[in-house]
């Protein structure tokens, strides 16, 4: 209210420039969202700002709360992803990957990355000369067949006793 009377010409109650900047005090609305003309009168009062005649139903006012509460949703979903959500390791220049085929959804293909692009993008070369750009999302690291197999000769046994580690293949 200070600062209202101090930006008057002839700071006076009764004049007609307070009685406008008190209602457009009125109409503006507080940290809860609502001003104080919503909280007495459920919808804010005409004032010299200019706006539709329909700006003051009640329809909009719930058209805003509904979007409201589907941003506080959307909000409350994407941060319930990213709690688990990991980004991805970096691939180099001349790593060999496995590329996702974007028909049958198989890892079929082998390549090379060739270039590393902005946000996730990789140029992938394949055996047949042609040249990719693959999003990380559809490259994996490329482990060779014997490194699988070398992996594999040491197993844990987790039905005998924990913490002691088998060497060979596993009984059939």
């Amino acid at each position: 209210m200070k600062t209202l009377l101090s930006k008057m010409i002839n700071p006076h109650v009764d004049d007609e420039d307070f009685q406008q900047g008190l209602i457009e005090f009125r109409n503006t609305p507080r940290a809860n969202g609502l001003s104080p003309n919503q909280i007495v009168f459920g919808h804010n009062l005409r004032s010299t700002v200019p706006t539709h005649h329909s700006a003051f139903q009640s329809k909009w006012q719930e058209v805003s709360d509904k979007l409201d509460q589907a941003t506080d949703i959307s909000q409350k979903v994407e941060d319930h992803y990213n709690k688990t959500a990991r980004n991805l390791p970096i691939l180099r220049v001349k790593q060999r990957v496995r590329l996702q085929n974007p028909e049958t959804k198989r890892w079929d293909r082998i390549g090379e990355i060739v270039e590393v692009g902005a946000r996730r993008n990789y140029r992938v070369k394949v055996p047949s000369g042609r040249t990719l750009w693959r999003n990380r999302r559809f490259i994996r690291v490329y482990m060779d067949p014997s490194e699988n197999e070398s992996k594999s000769e040491e197993l844990v046994d987790t039905e005998s006793k924990p913490g002691i580690i088998k060497t060979g293949n596993k009984p059939k």
